[in-house]
C-alpha cells in the first residue's frame, strides 16, 4: 500500500500544498518549523482521523481558517483508493471513499495503514498509561474491524456506569452497601462482556508483536540487551472469565462507591517495557528507551505485514538528528524492504547518501517542492 499524491487545504501551516510521493523511500526536507512533521501528521491523520500528537481538530485547523480538508490517492493491494476528510469547526467530520461518503470513522482503518515513529514517541515510556492504550487501539483499529465500535460501546457503559456510581455514592455510607446498590450488576455484565473482548484484543496483539519487537531490537541495537512488552491488564486476574471479572467488581464495590467512578476495565489498562527483565522506565538511558520504542514500532510494521499482506506506510520524524550514528548505520538497511517510507530531517549532511531516497522534497514555511541535488 501507498500513497501517491495528497493535496492539503487549512491544515496546521498549509494554506494550500500539492505532495506527490514514491511507492518506495521519500525524503522531507527543511528548517525546523517549516512543516515537515506537519507533513508527516496530516498523512497520518487521513489514515486514522487522528493526530499523532494527541491535538483536537480544532487546534489542528490552520490559524485563521474555519475548516480543513485533505485529499490522498493512492493503492491498497492492487486497488486504487481515494480518500477525501474535510473538518469545519463545530461539525462533525466528512469523510469520502472513491467517492462514497462515510458517516463513520472506523471505516478508515480498513484503507492504508500507518506506523509512525518520532522524537515524542519516548513518552510511550515515560508517559502516562493513557499514551500507552492509546498506541494500543490505534495499532489494534488498523487490523481488527469491529475494535473501534467496541472501544466506542464500552466508554458508553463506563459512562453509564459511572454516572450510576455518582448517583450511588452520594447516599453511601461506611457501614454496608444501600438501597439501589444491585442495579450495578446490569452494568457489571455489560462491562465484562466488552471488557474481556477488549481484553483479548490486547493480549493477543501484545503477545504477537512483544515477540517481533525482540527480534527488530537487536537489529537495531547488536547488543545482548532483550526487549519484552508486557499488558498489564485490568483488573488482574488468574482466569480472565466472567465468573472471575465479576467476582472481583463484586468485592470491590465499596471502593467503587467511595471513589464514584469505575476503577477496573479496560481504561485502567497499561502496558510495561522491560529491557532484560528491568522496567525501561525507571532503568534505561533515554537512548535505550528510543531504541526499544523504535523496535517496537518496527515490529507493529511487521505485525501489519504479516497480517495484511503488505506493509503500512512507515513515517519517520527528524531520526538523523534523534538516533545516534550506530542505531542509524543499524536502521538504515531495514528501510530498504519495508514498502513506502516517509523520512524527514532538517540537516541533509546527516545523511550519508542521498541515493537511497527515491524521491526528494523541499518544505519550507508551508510551500512543498520537488528537489533535485
Amino acid at each position: 500500500m501507498h500513497l501517491d499524491s495528497l493535496d492539503i487545504t487549512g491544515f496546521r501551516n498549509f494554506a494550500s500544498a500539492a505532495v506527490q510521493f514514491s511507492a518506495g523511500r521519500n525524503l522531507l526536507f527543511g528548517p525546523n518549523g517549516s512543516g515537515k512533521s506537519n507533513l508527516l501528521e496530516t498523512i497520518h491523520y487521513l489514515c486514522t482521523a487522528k493526530s499523532f500528537r494527541s491535538a483536537t481538530d480544532d487546534l489542528i485547523m490552520r490559524n485563521g481558517a474555519d475548516f480543513f480538508r485533505m485529499v490522498g490517492e493512492g493503492k491498497v493491494g492492487d486497488e486504487p483508493v481515494t480518500i477525501e476528510l474535510a473538518y469545519r469547526s463545530g461539525e462533525k467530520k466528512r469523510i469520502k471513499i472513491n467517492g462514497v461518503l462515510h458517516s463513520k470513522v472506523a471505516v478508515l482503518y480498513g484503507q492504508f495503514k500507518v506506523v509512525f515513529f518520532g522524537p515524542d514517541d519516548v513518552e510511550l515510556v515515560y508517559g502516562p498509561p493513557s499514551v500507552r492504550r492509546r498506541f494500543l487501539d490505534i495499532s489494534i483499529a488498523q487490523l481488527e474491524a469491529g475494535y473501534i465500535p467496541l472501544l466506542w460501546e464500552y466508554k458508553k457503559v463506563v459512562a453509564q456506569r459511572n454516572a450510576l456510581l455518582r448517583e450511588l455514592g452520594e447516599a453511601y455510607d461506611s457501614l454496608g452497601a444501600i438501597a439501589g446498590d444491585e442495579s450495578l450488576q446490569v452494568w457489571d455484565e455489560k462491562l465484562i462482556e466488552l471488557g474481556l473482548a477488549i481484553n483479548g484484543s490486547r493480549a493477543r496483539f501484545i503477545r504477537d508483536v512483544s515477540e517481533l519487537a525482540s527480534r527488530f531490537h537487536s537489529k537495531l541495537t547488536a547488543n545482548d540487551d532483550s526487549l519484552e512488552i508486557r499488558y498489564k491488564a485490568s483488573p488482574v486476574l488468574d482466569e480472565y472469565s466472567v465468573g472471575a471479572y465479576l467476582s472481583k467488581l463484586e468485592s470491590r464495590r465499596t471502593r467503587e462507591l467511595l471513589m464514584r467512578q469505575s476503577m477496573y476495565g479496560p481504561h485502567r489498562d497499561d502496558v510495561q517495557f522491560l529491557l532484560s527483565g528491568d522496567d525501561c522506565r525507571s532503568y534505561a538511558s533515554r537512548g535505550q528507551v528510543k531504541s526499544a520504542v523504535l523496535a517496537v514500532k518496527f515490529a507493529v510494521l511487521e505485525h501489519v505485514r504479516e497480517l495484511c499482506g503488505e506493509p503500512p506506510i512507515l513515517l519517520l520524524d527528524e531520526i538523523f538528528s534523534d538516533l545516534d550514528r550506530n542505531r542509524l548505520d543499524c536502521l538504515m538497511p531495514l528501510l530498504e524492504d519495508l514498502g513506502q517510507v516517509i523520512v524527514t530531517t532538517s540537516k541533509l549532511r546527516e545523511i550519508k547518501d542521498l541515493r537511497m531516497f527515491e524521491n526528494l522534497l523541499k518544505v519550507d514555511a508551508g510551500v512543498i517542492k520537488k528537489y533535485t541535488p
